[in-house]
């Protein structure tokens, strides 16, 4: 069912119960393989402040075997047919992450714009973040606190308020409540798709644990920021269910 009004009113959906733990198991084994050696490579910045990994599909990172199943699971039907129903059938992959509580219990949680941690100057910032598509898939592989978004920002800037919280300025941490915020709260085997552009922080507690696939419009502008390396081989495209995610990211990259 096309559910137009949610996601392109507000810049989010949430599918209720979509995948069933027998889907989910497999591809919990494999992040949590690799969430643990991460966290043994990256002690420091993991004892410090990060909530976060990424190019979790980066080649030489897993077992050959693992990285085809986490491909398969990004191109599952299911996935691509909410995608094509609610923000577009002409999607390219643009990364994986996994989502995990900060290690410090009391280490604040911030309202942000993925878009504003790229190298854009505010000014192109406000000219193109309602133009281009920019997405999570966020697939929690256990029950969570969620998020908190504030709908609609996806299409409009901010208030002065929500500005000078995200850039904490004027008394303002972007740590603070906003006016208009939405908490949505996530159980394993809900999918959660919001738009990137939009304000949003995450909320932390539950021992969170989430894999976010990132999907964008095909464009350089936004698909540099993919390694090489990151999506599959040729050799592996045709046994994917949904493989044009891959073959137009593939395109872009070939073009820089």
């Amino acid at each position: 069912m096309r559910s137009v009004h949610t996601y392109e009113n507000n810049g989010y959906i949430v599918i209720r119960g979509l995948f069933s733990p027998d889907e989910l198991n497999p591809i919990h084994d494999i992040l949590l393989s690799f969430h643990e050696n991460w966290l043994l490579e990256n002690t420091e910045f993991y004892q410090s402040h990060a909530i976060n990994s990424a190019y979790i599909t980066q080649k030489g990172i897993l077992p050959s075997k693992d990285r085809i199943k986490l491909f398969n699971f990004i191109s599952d039907e299911k996935i691509h047919k909410a995608l094509s129903e609610n923000v577009s059938d002409n999607l390219a992959f643009m990364g994986t992450q996994i989502f995990f509580d900060p290690l410090n219990k009391k280490q604040k949680n911030y309202w942000h714009r993925d878009i504003q941690y790229n190298t854009l100057t505010l000014d192109e910032q406000k000219a193109i973040f309602d133009k281009q598509n920019a997405l999570h898939v966020r697939i929690p592989l256990k029950d969570e606190n969620g998020i908190e978004i504030v709908p609609g920002t996806h299409k409009r800037w901010d208030t002065e308020e929500e500005f000078d919280t995200r850039m904490e300025q004027n008394g303002k941490l972007k740590h603070h409540d906003l006016m208009g915020g939405k908490t949505l709260r996530l159980q394993k085997g809900d999918m959660l798709i919001f738009s990137a552009n939009m304000i949003h922080r995450g909320l932390y507690g539950k021992d969170r644990f989430a894999f976010d696939l990132l999907f964008s419009d095909p464009i350089p502008e936004i698909l540099k920021f993919l390694p090489d390396d990151c999506v599959p081989d040729e050799a592996d495209l045709d046994k994917l269910q949904n493989n044009a995610v891959f073959k137009r990211s593939m395109a872009v990259k070939q073009t820089q």
